[in-house]
């Protein structure tokens, strides 16, 4: 492994690999007419090496674009990067994709070798080999090219195997998902191969092949979410198979919690684009993450709060319209599941004042009530649809949405 220090601009990057595109696409053009005229001329051709010299600058102009894709994939996904205007400065580390690739094969090359070794002995020194593999693996991962071979080289049921291995070597087994205290000391196996999952699969480099197997385990669903920064696709199929299952939400009868619920709300709060799409696309799916057992039962420290954070971060960007659509969503899916309870908080509002009809958000801070509303006539000043029929919205902030009357959602 070699180091190289590079800077690059990703936007003037991708425009110089579009421009290479047009041209390939103008040479691919030029070819046919031109091999027929060649033909055709037969030993008369004057033209030197013709077709030639076109493959040769089509080939040219493929692998550039092969090697900008792979830099700027690369160094967006480093930590240690520096931004000086729209130059991103960083050590790439590795000097090509060719040896990133030739790594990644070697790196799980090892790991089948030492984990083949521990499934035939099933001693703790064959699992410490295994674990002293994993972490090694991890020094390039940030290179969607050395992540797509490493895990090629493991295929997707021996990738799956190793998060169960370690699930149920160290902590009894997968149950619920990984708790806090156990993913810390699952980061030093098991964070390596979730980056190199979010490398690979967020460049686009895995099959479905991949999410098939993964989603056959829950418990590796979520420590995925919760080691490494994948793509938002994947943050959105895995919400759909978590808050599926029967486990999810709150069970009395369990002796865990629900982390694996946890770790998919921590996601969204990383990444709230996720949770944005999938409140404006899956409606279904949005009513199981709002569901009243889920938010308010399930005994996980913070976990209200931090779904809070999420709706908050995902219904304040975008147009007023989109937002507004999207807190109705929200709303109405709390309003169909809390008409049993009292209130619940949210940490969102779209309202509209009286006199200028304009619309505005209330966020950063301000926690939001929803409660019940015995008859719009009691409280002449609140809407009767406020965001779902008969239910008032009151904010704690002294100055904020309690002197306002809330926009009333479409129908």
């Amino acid at each position: 492994m070699g180091d190289e220090f590079v800077g690059i601009d990703p936007g003037g990057a991708g425009m110089l690999i579009q421009r290479m595109e047009q041209a390939k696409g103008a040479l691919g053009r030029i070819r046919p007419p031109l091999e027929r005229a060649i033909a055709d001329a037969g030993a008369d051709w004057a033209g030197g090496l013709g077709t030639v010299t076109l493959h040769r600058t089509w080939a040219f102009f493929d692998d550039t674009q092969r090697d900008l894709r792979w830099r700027i994939a690369t160094i967006t996904r480093l930590e240690d990067v520096r931004l000086d205007g729209k130059l991103l400065t960083g050590s790439l580390p590795f000097a090509s994709r060719t040896q990133a690739a030739e790594e990644g094969r070697s790196a799980g090359a090892i790991l089948l070798a030492v984990l083949t070794a521990y499934l035939t002995k099933r001693s703790p020194e064959s699992w410490k080999q295994v674990e002293v593999a994993m972490a090694a693996a991890g020094k390039g991962a940030g290179d969607p090219a050395y992540a797509e071979a490493l895990l090629k080289t493991l295929g997707p049921k021996t990738y799956s195997l190793l998060f169960g291995q370690w699930m149920d070597s160290q902590v009894g087994g997968p149950h619920r998902g990984l708790s806090p205290q156990e993913l810390e000391r699952a980061r030093a196996s098991l964070t390596p191969l979730a980056a190199a999952f979010a490398g690979a699969d967020g460049d686009g480099r895995l099959g479905s092949e991949w999410y098939d197997e993964l989603r056959e385990h829950p418990a590796t669903l979520s420590a995925l979410l919760a080691l490494g920064k994948q793509s938002p696709k994947f943050v959105e199929k895995a919400a759909k198979d978590l808050l599926r299952l029967p486990t999810s939400g709150n069970q009395p009868s369990a002796t865990r919690l629900d982390w694996n619920s946890y770790w998919l709300v921590k996601a969204f709060d990383a990444d709230p684009g996720a949770l944005r799409r999938l409140l404006g696309s899956d409606k279904e799916t949005a009513s199981l993450l709002l569901r009243p057992e889920l938010v308010k039962l399930n005994g996980m420290p913070g976990f209200e709060q931090t779904l809070a954070s999420a709706l908050d971060k995902a219904l304040g960007r975008g147009d007023e319209a989109e937002r507004t659509q999207l807190a109705c969503t929200v709303a109405r899916h709390q309003a169909s599941t809390q008409r049993s309870t009292s209130a619940m908080t949210c940490a969102w509002c779209v309202v509209t004042t009286p006199r200028s009809g304009k619309s505005m958000t209330a966020r950063s801070g301000a926690s939001h009530v929803i409660s019940p509303e015995g008859s719009s006539k009691t409280k002449p000043e609140v809407s009767a649809r406020t965001f779902a029929p008969r239910w008032k919205i009151s904010c704690s902030r002294p100055r904020g949405c309690r002197r306002n009357v809330t926009r009333s959602c479409p129908p």
